[in-house]
């Protein structure tokens, strides 16, 4: 009777620990994101409309208040009925229900990057170039307990092995741990040298972000492990009515570390916000609006030295629309890389607005400046070099 009232106050933790506490924390987290860094200037951090992260926030908090209902009916169930249940299937099966919210996550934040990267509409990237080693981010210390407790339980599954115990895997469990350490290691190797799943993403943030993970797959690795051996111990010692208690702590012993997440405080969101826009005021005629406007893209070379396709594009379709009164433009100027002159050469030599000259390529640009070369440049040059040669001659003509 002690050990049924004890299973029922650990398992009673199980349901509170993951199906309430840790979703009440998300979701104050997503609400504190949603209105500390609105759509309005973190526009970087939302490729979808707000209204479908205000949705998702919502099926989350229902889902996780339905297996909240599930677990404490399930535990009333056992109560009554405590030996018609298979308690500890019970007990795992219910872990898994448990964790169906956050495997949606998981799966929902693959397609959330995948269109943060189709969105993000920057030309120049930033790489940290520093090299990545695991002892950067966990301390061999770790890594060599770890690897004590590995050795270990192949120690303890050799000398069980020896009683000929019918329900024993034998090897079996070893090659089922070094199999789970494997995937473990796997997923520290993705995150440490694999693509950069947020396009965004600070360096510093994804340097926490690789020791975070390393050090929960560690933990995890030795969790696991443990838990398997005192399982293999309960089970040699008939003690098997303990065993449902120690999954569900170890289950609980998951969450604590699996659904530990950074510190929101620590997090740079200033990469998410809206690019830097530059005005520039424009007044007067069309024409003295695009001298005006040229001439102080000129000027702002020097400073930013970016984007000039764009500026450039955006001022002539607005000053068709905007002929009279003030002009108020500007572009985006992130990054100062990538100076393209051809394009505002181009747009000067143009005094009458033809956007058809401005070019969206390398290749395009090529093409286009041989040809506006050719028509605007060589031959125009060839003849009037020609007709000053014959003027020069027709004078030493007359003076001779």
């Amino acid at each position: 009777m002690p050990e049924s009232i004890l299973f029922y106050a650990i398992f009673l933790s199980q349901v509170l620990l993951i199906s309430y506490y840790f979703p009440k924390k998300m979701l104050n987290r997503v609400k504190y994101v949603l209105e500390t860094y609105p759509p309005s200037e973190y526009p970087k951090l939302y490729p979808e409309p707000i209204e479908f992260y205000e949705k998702a926030r919502r099926n989350y908090r229902n889902l996780n208040i339905g297996i909240l209902l599930a677990g404490l009916l399930l535990l009333a169930v056992l109560m009554g009925e405590v030996g018609s249940w298979d308690i500890g299937n019970m007990v795992f099966v219910f872990f898994m229900v448990q964790f169906v919210p956050v495997m949606l996550i998981e799966i929902r934040s693959f397609k959330y990057y995948k269109l943060m990267r189709k969105t993000d509409a920057r030309t120049t990237r930033k790489a940290d170039l520093s090299p990545r080693r695991l002892f950067d981010f966990i301390s061999p210390a770790m890594i060599g307990v770890s690897i004590c407790v590995y050795f270990a339980f192949i120690a303890l599954t050799l000398y069980i092995r020896q009683f000929d115990l019918p329900w024993f895997g034998g090897y079996w469990n070893i090659v089922g741990v070094t199999a789970s350490n494997l995937f473990l290691a796997g997923i520290v190797a993705w995150n440490m040298y694999g693509k950069k799943q947020d396009p965004y993403q600070a360096s510093e943030d994804r340097r926490r972000q690789i020791e975070l993970v390393a050090q929960q797959m560690v933990f995890v690795s030795i969790a696991a492990t443990v838990f398997i051996a005192i399982e293999v111990i309960l089970a040699s010692l008939q003690l098997r009515d303990l065993q449902p208690m120690a999954q569900s702590l170890y289950f609980q012993l998951l969450a604590v570390i699996c659904l530990h997440t950074l510190r929101i405080d620590n997090i740079n969101f200033s990469v998410y916000k809206a690019d830097p826009v530059a005005g520039v005021k424009y007044s007067g005629e069309r024409n003295s609006q695009w001298g005006r406007g040229l001439l102080s893209l000129c000027e702002c070379r020097a400073v930013c030295g970016y984007r000039y396709r764009y500026i450039i594009r955006r001022f002539y379709s607005r000053s068709r629309r905007d002929r009279k009164g003030v002009y108020n433009g500007g572009g985006d100027w992130d990054g100062c890389r990538g100076n393209s002159w051809w394009s505002l050469k181009v747009a000067i030599s143009q005094g009458s607005g033809c956007i058809s000259v401005i070019f969206d390529s390398w290749d395009q640009a090529l093409v286009g400046q041989i040809v506006y070369g050719s028509l605007v440049q060589i031959i125009p040059g060839s003849l009037l070099g020609s007709l000053t040669l014959a003027i020069r001659r027709h004078r030493k003509l007359v003076m001779a």
